[in-house]
């Protein structure tokens, strides 16, 4: 029986995905049509509420019969089935900040509305290019993933039922400046003065509803393309691929503006490959920068995506591990050291790899 309900909900997204990505008038007959046949077959494989819910619209419907559709106002008219069929893919940002970190190499995009059914469509979108898709109803939930997280694109609704986005953009302008992080706006608003005026608070592109797909992807790949070149070449160390001391300087700072805003305790670590100039000096320095960019290869491997490792200068390290304690941090760090010890060219350096680690309180 599991099989035909799977198969039952691939063809609903299917026939959704059809509605929406088109993004023109759907005719009444066949919205009764397809509700007709949901109530019908939903229940017959075991499906009960899905076919309470088709049979609840379908009398709806009938009792208030409309000519056409517009996307907008089906999106509505069938946000239950929508929740239903997309259950597992809108989860809330706090578990998947748990258990769904982006990896290394993908690209993330916070996006932000308050329209499930959008968020939906706009989620399964982007994840087919092979982006990582978080998404936030509400303000809090956007601040919580936007920090957490570190996103390389934020989209924003200018209009929400609670939030104002025009608002949400000034809070998130100056830390999406200083990271390089595009903030695109979108609206189904396109009057000038309203593209204008996201373009003064802060916005980097305006797109406007309905969304032309084609478009909209390949104007978020442009802008997640020059992220990626600004943060390669003005935060990440160019020999090793940590990132730089100047951007150390902003990371701490908000780490310590998280433990002043929320008590979020946190870790930095202080890393020094002891003996290192002997190894430059007896193997010359191409295998002295061999050495480090192995080390900082094998300390990525060994910690979470929101930990951050720096480098801060020769053979001196900075991790910095968020909502971590003392006693956590020393065991990654001894974890780290105890397998670098095993690595291939252990037979050329044996090295002590002193850590000092200081708990901001």
């Amino acid at each position: 029986m599991e099989k035909y309900q799977v198969a039952l909900l691939m063809n609903i997204r299917k026939q959704l995905q059809e509605w929406f990505e088109k993004s023109q008038p759907v005719q009444y007959q066949d919205v009764k049509r397809f509700l007709h046949s949901l109530a019908g077959t939903s229940q017959t494989i075991g499906l009960e509420y899905l076919g309470k819910v088709s049979t609840e619209l379908l009398d709806h419907i009938s009792e208030h019969p409309h000519s056409t559709w517009h996307t907008k106002e089906l999106q509505s008219l069938l946000i239950d089935i929508i929740k239903i069929c997309y259950k597992d893919e809108i989860v809330e940002v706090e578990q998947l900040m748990v258990n769904d970190k982006p990896s290394q190499t993908s690209a993330s995009i916070l996006l932000i509305d308050d329209d499930l059914s959008i968020l939906i469509y706009l989620k399964e979108q982007f994840e087919q290019q092979g982006w990582h898709v978080f998404v936030a109803s509400n303000k809090e939930k956007a601040v919580a993933a936007f920090y957490e997280l570190k996103p390389d694109c934020l989209i924003l609704d200018i209009y929400m039922q609670e939030e104002d986005g025009f608002e949400l953009l000034s809070f998130f302008n100056e830390q999406a400046r200083q990271r390089f992080i595009p903030t695109i706006m979108i609206s189904a608003d396109n009057r000038k003065e309203t593209r204008i005026k996201a373009f003064q608070m802060g916005a980097d592109d305006f797109l406007a509803k309905p969304l032309d797909m084609e478009e909209c992807v390949v104007k978020i790949g442009r802008h997640l393309e020059r992220r990626k070149l600004f943060t390669e070449y003005l935060l990440v160390d160019e020999l090793t691929g940590a990132y730089n001391r100047k951007y150390l300087t902003e990371v701490y700072k908000q780490q310590q503006t998280n433990y002043v805003r929320n008590k979020e305790t946190y870790c930095i670590a202080m890393i020094d490959l002891d003996y290192f100039k002997k190894i430059n000096d007896t193997y010359g320095h191409l295998m002295g920068d061999e050495v480090l960019q192995r080390f900082v290869k094998h300390v990525k491997s060994h910690i979470r995506t929101t930990d951050q490792l720096f480098r801060y200068g020769g053979e001196e390290f900075v991790l910095c591990l968020p909502r971590t304690s003392a006693e956590e941090a020393q065991t990654t760090l001894n974890r780290i050291l105890n397998s670098f010890r095993t690595e291939a060219f252990h037979w050329l350096i044996r090295a002590c790899y002193g850590t000092s680690i200081n708990l901001y309180k």
